[in-house]
């Protein structure tokens, strides 16, 4: 959404952009529609010039944070988008400048997980928490298949280093 924004491409914006961004992207379109000229020649210079990058900050089921980072021919632009659901696509609700105070939201402690298995299944079972691995860095899911006609598995949450 960024990277469209920033290349003046107002349609291509919108389509990821809902609520607060959206919003700001209408004013985008509007402000640049009362200067149509200089508008259409900062597209015509930022439509191959402008480069953006993304780092995911965090993640939810239904919502996610991401720092963009854009080059652009006026300089760099780092923002935080925070992002939802929508459909089968993310899209952006809010767009602010990275001032550099946003910390992720803490993960909590770890906890027991209580799987119901169907006959046959298979289990996404935290790394680290199978007894011959032991997992570092951010949660990943590994599939474990089931050896046991149990149907309910409790998986022990990795240990946490503080």
């Amino acid at each position: 959404m960024q990277q469209r924004l920033l290349q003046f491409d107002y349609t291509g914006a919108l389509e990821l952009a809902k609520g607060d961004a959206a919003r700001d992207v209408e004013k985008a379109k509007s402000d640049c529609s009362a200067k149509p000229q200089e508008c259409a020649m900062q597209r015509k210079q930022h439509e191959k010039t402008v480069e953006s990058s993304a780092a995911l900050l965090e993640r939810m089921p239904t919502g996610a944070t991401a720092r963009v980072t854009s080059v652009t021919p006026g300089g760099k632009q780092v923002s935080i988008l925070k992002l939802e659901r929508d459909g089968g696509i993310w899209k952006v609700v809010s767009r602010m400048p990275d001032d550099g105070s946003f910390k992720p939201a803490p993960r909590g402690e770890p906890q027991n997980v209580t799987l119901t298995l169907p006959p046959g299944g298979s289990a996404a079972v935290p790394i680290g928490s199978a007894p011959h691995g032991a997992g570092s860095g951010a949660p990943s899911m590994r599939l474990v298949p089931r050896t046991a006609p149990t149907t309910p598995a409790t998986v022990p949450a990795p240990a946490v280093s503080k």
